[in-house]
């Protein structure tokens, strides 16, 4: 979360995933255009833009989910292919979409236990990694509990212990309160500041400005599917919440 006090310093050593010159077409358009960003442990990376700025393109390339044309993604410097949704996940890259992939009729943990081929695994060791996953968002998660009974807020919890399955080290927000309860926004944002303090790293999809402010340490703006500003987490750490608005808003409508 933005606190206005000192930054996780932007050393290479610190960073978890860098992208370089991402560029990804479809027909009649290009949807990223040569982008470029580093995303760092204990940071939560803001990525703005209005809708068709190129921000699910991006985020479906670190997800496996499409290839690009041309680039590359590095991993603590070294060059990956990350070439399907399991492999992002072998990478610890997890993502919470907008739209919800829990299977209604299922219990929460047996959401979570469904595997690639669908297998229910080892329900105790299950539990427990539930539970630890829990106790690092700072929630209570009944795992027993039909996933259709849950709130929007709870859903998401569960969502984000679903990313986060395999041990990850990144996660990925799909414009995450875009659904949500002012009271469940606050439990989300706590949760953040709790992932991001064990050293993750966060990248948070939003269009709302003050979101970018209140969770961002930094923020990277995408227009026409091109990396067209970024503020750092020490310019973030200086500036006013007008200003960064301001910065951000040039960037976004030149």
């Amino acid at each position: 979360m933005h606190d206005g006090g000192p930054s996780v310093s932007n050393s290479h050593a610190d960073g978890v995933v860098s992208l370089r010159d991402i560029t990804k077409s479809f027909p009649g358009v290009v949807a990223n255009d040569k982008v470029s960003l580093d995303i760092y442990n204990g940071q939560v990376h803001c990525l703005l833009g209005e809708n068709g700025a190129g921000k699910s393109t991006l985020i479906s390339i670190l997800a496996g989910m499409q290839q690009p044309d041309s680039g590359s993604i590095e991993i603590d410097g070294r060059d990956v292919h990350i070439g399907s949704p399991k492999a992002a996940m072998n990478h610890g890259i997890g993502v919470v979409y907008q739209h919800s992939t829990l299977v209604p009729t299922l219990s929460i943990i047996e959401n979570l236990m469904l595997g690639e081929s669908g297998v229910l695994l080892n329900v105790k060791r299950a539990t427990a990694r539930l539970e630890e996953i829990s106790a690092l968002l700072g929630t209570s998660i009944d795992p027993h509990a039909r996933t259709s009974q849950l709130g929007l807020g709870q859903q998401q919890q569960v969502e984000i212990a679903k990313a986060m399955w395999t041990g990850s080290r990144l996660l990925i927000l799909d414009e995450p309160t875009s659904m949500l309860t002012p009271q469940a926004i606050d439990s989300l944002a706590e949760s953040v500041g709790r992932l991001k303090a064990e050293g993750l790293a966060v990248v948070f999809i939003t269009h709302k400005l003050r979101e970018a402010y209140t969770m961002g340490d930094c923020v990277t703006v995408l227009r026409a599917g091109r990396n067209v500003g970024h503020i750092s987490a020490e310019a973030m750490s200086r500036l006013s919440e007008d200003e960064v608005q301001d910065t951000i808003l040039a960037a976004m409508f030149g």
